[in-house]
């Protein structure tokens, strides 16, 4: 499905899925992701199946939304994002490589169409953070600015044996970020010198 000025396309050329994937992925149907989609002129993406099926300690703050309230959308892909993060400890192994459950999520949208709701997942994560650090070493903090350099974001990874979560509500603040986590993206190592 994709949105169009507005508007949902809804030809099966347009769907992202096929209805063997979607089977795959949680029992959700092709006609289910159709009808999800613009309604009452506000569009959302997620469908209801997926909240209902979520861990019980993420629901109180996704109750605090209304069903098929896009800023729920915001919030749940904002939380998805940060615990990954968190979850450096948790990893599967595929054709004899290890891939850990890093995710990385860009939100766009106009002015005041709920974006700034994904700050609450950083609010939550923040809380790890006076776990993560040690007073002996400044350097090693969970939560690393989208606005640090390069020399920085690596000194804080080495810091925190390539653990951390770069969390910002503004794309310009990450520019620096964005280059250099081309990376990780694909699955590649990213080369520290001391």
């Amino acid at each position: 499905m994709k949105i169009q000025n507005g508007e949902r396309a809804d030809t099966k050329t347009d769907a992202h899925c096929t209805e063997d994937s979607l089977q795959e992925c949680g029992n959700i149907s092709h006609k289910e992701i159709e009808t999800t989609g613009v309604e009452d002129g506000v569009p959302h993406v997620i469908p209801e199946k997926v909240y209902n099926n979520l861990p019980e300690m993420l629901k109180p703050l996704l109750d605090t939304y209304k069903v098929n309230d896009p800023k729920r959308d915001v919030i749940l892909i904002a939380l998805i994002t940060h615990l990954s993060g968190a979850s450096h400890f948790i990893s599967g192994n595929y054709h004899d490589r290890d891939y850990y459950p890093n995710l990385i999520s860009f939100q766009l949208g106009a002015a005041a169409s709920g974006k700034g709701e994904a700050i609450w997942a950083k609010e939550i994560i923040e809380s790890i953070e006076v776990v993560f650090q040690e007073a002996d070493n400044p350097l090693k903090k969970f939560i690393i600015a989208g606005n640090s350099t390069r020399a920085m974001l690596y000194a804080r990874l080495t810091a925190n044996n390539g653990v951390g979560v770069i969390s910002e509500t503004e794309a310009m603040s990450s520019r620096i970020i964005i280059k250099v986590i081309g990376k990780p993206i694909i699955h590649s190592a990213m080369c520290i010198s001391e």
